[in-house]
């Protein structure tokens, strides 16, 4: 929910520029190599100014992030590529209701 709603958080790279360069794995859900669980505490990577992020290159970041996203469900890799867009298209899922429910999980329009 950080990564997608809070403003402070800026992402480092361009999902658009490799969206068509990585191939959805079909596997069944579960039967996946890896999931969100896993997968988004390394999304500090993409992340502008981040530590982890240091020495990292944008080629070698698109590497990682093909990578991440084929390692998942097609679904959660949508989700991923959503919070990186700053864009979750769920119903009814607003930056308002976010705060709601985690008061202290970042400030609006900070």
């Amino acid at each position: 929910m950080q990564g997608a709603f809070d403003p402070k958080v800026k992402w480092d790279i361009d999902i658009t520029s490799i969206k068509p360069t990585w191939i959805p794995d079909d596997a069944p859900m579960g039967m996946n190599p890896s999931n969100l669980y896993v997968e988004l505490p390394k999304c500090s990577i993409f992340v502008k100014g981040h530590p982890r992020a240091r020495g990292l290159d944008p080629a070698r970041q698109e590497a990682i992030l093909t990578q991440v996203l084929e390692s998942m469900h097609a679904s959660e890799s949508l989700l991923y590529e959503q919070m990186l867009q700053k864009k979750l298209k769920v119903k009814g899922l607003t930056s308002k209701l976010v705060l709601e429910v985690w008061p202290n999980l970042y400030q609006e329009g900070v």
